[in-house]
């Protein structure tokens, strides 16, 4: 915000549009944007996003997420490129959007997504890039319209995409 000389004001604005809540292991919280910057939260606003948590040792610093793809160091460190990758895609998918309520990042790696509706868990694994994460959701999207739809929401406690070519279940003990 400034003034002219001329006593009129100009004010510039960036508006940015959050996709994900990240809560880190230093107890900090934050967003993520749509292009892959992080951002403070607000006392006065909570946006409804996906939420990330669990073993994510990323603070909220200066670095975007494109700066982390093309630096070897910082992509085999880093957790926020990936928490970008999975955020993305739910945002832009009506069925994963409504669905997908939290994911919870494991020591080993592994993403386990938290759906809205049922009590499963959905072990997402790794997602290293951008085709491994649209393929793993692709296998869910179909899950979900062929076997839960037979099946029911109640039938399974666990769903495993981490395989390739694969969706893996247990079911319920009754």
């Amino acid at each position: 915000v400034y003034q002219h000389l001329d006593g009129s004001w100009n004010i510039e604005v960036t508006l940015r549009k959050p996709i994900a809540r990240v809560f880190n292991t230093q107890n900090e919280n934050y967003y993520l944007d749509e292009d892959g910057n992080t951002f403070s939260t607000s006392f006065r606003h909570s946006a409804r996003v996906l939420i990330f948590s669990g073993f994510i040792p990323d603070k909220k610093d200066n670095l975007s997420v494109s700066t982390i793809i093309n630096n070897d160091s910082l992509i085999s460190i880093r957790k926020i490129d990936d928490i970008y990758r999975i955020s993305s895609y739910v945002c832009n998918e009506p069925l994963f959007r409504a669905l997908i309520g939290q994911v919870y990042l494991k020591k080993n790696g592994d993403f386990i997504l938290i759906p809205l509706v049922g009590n499963q868990k959905i072990i997402f694994g790794r997602s290293d890039n951008k085709k491994n994460v649209v393929e793993k959701f692709e296998k869910l999207k179909i899950f979900y319209e062929e076997a839960i739809a037979q099946e029911g929401w109640n039938k399974y406690s666990e769903i495993n995409l981490k395989f390739k070519g694969q969706v893996v279940c247990k079911k319920n003990k009754i």
